[in-house]
């Protein structure tokens, strides 16, 4: 087997061909999750639903209720299908990438997801009830909270992605290393720095009750060690390369 990318072969129509073949079976890949989660749209109702026993959830369009299942099955087909769009990803990167930027990206990729699911996991268990406790117990005589669908399943939706999209620190600082544009020395000098810096991102991103913002800044501290760690573990990958 050559040692040689297999990209440096293709051409640039032949790049251009193989990318588009790549992205119309990632299209399919989401149409078709999209149509099993619209098809499962109940089951995935009842699991975004089960914090909102004792709220009153209303519609006050027509539509509402519609366009909350199509966005609904929409965000679940994506991740879905994300495992084969990943695939398609990889795919058209491969062949131009050495041996050692194809584990690389493999590890990332795997890591990456599973913080991913992490994060979900963590708001979906800690967050989210702990937010719509605060946030419903704020009341105001004469006032009855009530919420509307769209509203609700924005809200979940909202912290979800948020919270799977932090706990890519870790990746994120590992990668920065591995480019050379970080390093696990000056990191580690600015902890105090990035400590702030996460306590800020937690008020602002949570609702305004300490709890909230500790149960997010707590998670995001321990990541950001985590991300040290890996930036090493990068860096040294990086010296002997």
């Amino acid at each position: 087997m050559s040692t040689k990318p297999e990209g440096a072969y293709m051409t640039i129509t032949g790049h251009l061909s193989e990318l588009r073949t790549r992205i119309i079976r990632s299209i399919l890949s989401l149409c078709l999750a999209f149509g099993i989660c619209y098809f499962f749209q109940d089951y995935i109702f009842s699991l975004l639903l089960v914090h909102s026993s004792g709220l009153q959830l209303i519609t006050v369009s027509p539509t509402e209720l519609f366009m909350e299942e199509l966005k609904t099955a929409f965000l679940s087909g994506v991740f879905l299908s994300s495992p084969v769009m990943l695939y398609q990803l990889c795919a058209f990167l491969w062949p131009g990438l050495k041996a050692n930027e194809r584990r690389y990206l493999f590890n990332g990729l795997m890591i990456g997801s599973g913080l991913f699911l992490l994060g979900m996991s963590f708001a979906y268990y800690a967050i989210i009830p702990a937010a719509l406790d605060f946030l419903t117990g704020l009341t105001i005589t004469g006032v009855k909270p009530m919420f509307t669908l769209n509203n609700y399943m924005s809200f979940v939706w909202t912290f979800l992605v948020l919270f799977g999209l932090a706990f890519q620190v870790p990746v994120l600082l590992s990668l920065l290393a591995l480019i050379g544009l970080v390093k696990p020395q000056s990191l580690r000098s600015k902890r105090k720095y990035c400590v702030l810096i996460i306590f800020i991102v937690s008020a602002i991103l949570t609702p305004p009750d300490v709890v909230s913002q500790i149960l997010m800044a707590v998670p995001l501290l321990v990541l950001y060690e985590i991300g040290i760690w890996g930036a090493e573990i990068a860096g040294r990958y990086r010296r002997k390369s």
